[in-house]
C-alpha cells in the first residue's frame, strides 16, 4: 500500500470519527439538547433537498427521509422511532407532490412503508438501549470516582497510623533509654539494650511504610537490605563490611511478616556481633536472597569462627523468640557451619504473595 492511500485512509477515519463524535454527543446529552431544533433542522435539511434536487435525484430522493428519521429516533427513542417509521413513506409522497413529480414514488409503497416502520423501531430501541449502556457507564464512572476518594482517604490514614505507631514506638525505646541511664546494673542495662533493638527493629517496619508507595506491604529485596543497615548504624558496627547477593523476583511481604522478620534478622545480626564477629579483625557479612523452587532463602554468612548454638543457648530468650517468629512464618531455620557462620531462614512460597518484575 502506497503513501497516498495511508494518507487516503487516515483522513477517512479521522472524518468517521467526527461523525462518531458528533452523533455520541447528541445522543448521550439528548435528555438536555433541544430536540424540537434537532428535529426541525433534519426536517429542513430534507426539505431542501428533495426541493431543490429532486429533479435530479428522481427516485433516488426517497433514501432522505433517512434524515428526519434518525433525528427523531435520536432524540424520543423507541417511542419516537415507530411512529417516524410509519409517517416517512406519507412525507416522502407529499414532497413528491410539493415538488410536481408524484412518479418519484416507489414503485411498491408497502415495502416502502413496512421498510420505514422496521428501520424506525430498530432505530429507536438501539437508541434507548445504548442510552441506558451510557446511563450506567456514567453511574460506574460517579461510583469509580467514590472509591478512588476513599481510597485516597484510607491511604493517607494508613499512614498516618504508620506514622503514629512509629512515634510511640520511639517513645517507649527513649523511655527505657532513660531508665538504661540511670542504672548502674550490669545485666539490665544488657537485657535493656537488646529490647531497644527489638523496638527499633519494629519501628524500622512502620518508618519504611510510612515512608514508602506500599502502605500495607513491603518489597522484600529492598526491605532486607535497609533494615540490616539501620540496625547496624543501631548497633555502632562500622567494621562490618556487607555484601548483597539478591536473586528473587520482586516479592511483596506483608506488615506483619516484616515485622517477623525484623526481630529475626535483629536477633540473628546481635548474636552474631556478641559471639563470633568481635573475634576477627576484618568482619564479614554476606547476605544472600534466592529463590528455590517453592521456597525463598534467606542466608546472613559472616567469616568469623563458626558459632552453632548449643543447648545453654538455645534456652535464651533471643533463640526462643527467632524460634517463635519463625512458628508464625510458617518457616524454618538452621545454624550451618561454613567459612564462618551460616544462618539459613526458609519461608515457604505460600507464605507471602508474589509480583513479578516488569520486563
Amino acid at each position: 500500500m502506497n503513501e497516498s492511500d495511508n494518507e487516503s485512509q487516515r483522513k477517512f477515519r479521522f472524518s468517521v470519527r467526527k461523525i462518531d463524535k458528533f452523533l455520541h454527543n447528541l445522543h448521550t446529552n439528548r435528555s438536555r439538547f433541544n430536540k424540537l431544533i434537532t428535529i426541525g433542522i433534519s426536517f429542513l435539511t430534507y426539505a431542501l433537498i428533495i426541493l431543490l434536487f429532486g429533479n435530479h435525484l428522481k427516485v433516488s430522493s426517497n433514501y432522505f427521509i433517512i434524515i428526519p428519521l434518525i433525528a427523531v429516533s435520536f432524540s424520543f427513542g423507541f417511542k419516537g422511532g415507530i411512529p417516524a417509521g410509519v409517517f416517512s413513506l406519507p412525507l416522502n409522497l407529499l414532497m413528491f407532490q410539493l415538488l410536481g413529480h408524484p412518479e418519484y414514488a416507489p414503485q411498491s409503497k408497502l415495502i416502502a412503508e413496512i421498510s420505514g416502520i422496521v428501520f424506525g423501531t430498530i432505530l429507536g430501541y438501539l437508541s434507548d438501549y445504548y442510552y441506558e449502556i451510557e446511563v450506567e457507564i456514567e453511574r460506574r464512572r460517579i461510583a469509580e470516582e467514590k472509591l478512588q476518594q476513599l481510597i485516597n482517604e484510607k491511604e493517607i490514614l494508613i499512614q498516618e497510623i504508620h506514622h503514629r505507631v512509629k512515634n510511640n514506638l520511639n517513645i517507649v525505646k527513649s523511655l527505657i533509654q532513660l531508665q538504661l541511664n540511670r542504672s548502674n546494673n550490669k545485666e539490665f542495662i544488657e537485657e535493656a539494650e537488646k529490647l531497644i533493638r527489638r523496638i527499633f527493629s519494629i519501628s524500622k517496619v512502620h518508618e519504611q511504610l510510612y515512608k514508602g508507595d506500599r502502605l500495607t506491604s513491603q518489597s522484600l529485596g529492598k526491605y532486607i537490605p535497609t533494615l540490616i543497615k539501620d540496625i547496624l548504624a543501631g548497633l555502632d558496627e562500622g567494621r562490618l563490611a556487607v555484601k548483597y547477593i539478591i536473586e528473587i523476583p520482586e516479592t511483596e511481604i506483608t506488615l506483619e511478616q516484616a515485622t517477623s522478620l525484623g526481630l529475626i534478622i535483629n536477633e540473628v545480626l546481635t548474636n552474631a556481633i556478641k559471639y563470633s564477629l568481635s573475634l576477627v579483625e576484618s568482619p564479614e557479612l554476606e547476605v544472600v536472597l534466592r529463590k528455590e523452587p517453592r521456597i525463598t532463602i534467606i542466608e546472613l554468612i559472616n567469616n568469623a569462627p563458626t558459632f552453632i548454638p548449643g543447648p545453654e543457648e538455645c534456652n535464651g530468650l533471643g533463640l526462643k523468640l527467632i524460634k517463635t517468629l519463625c512458628d508464625q512464618l510458617n518457616a524454618y531455620y538452621e545454624y550451618l557451619p561454613s567459612r564462618g557462620t551460616t544462618f539459613r531462614l526458609i519461608l515457604p512460597e505460600v507464605s507471602y504473595r508474589q509480583a513479578e518484575l516488569p520486563s
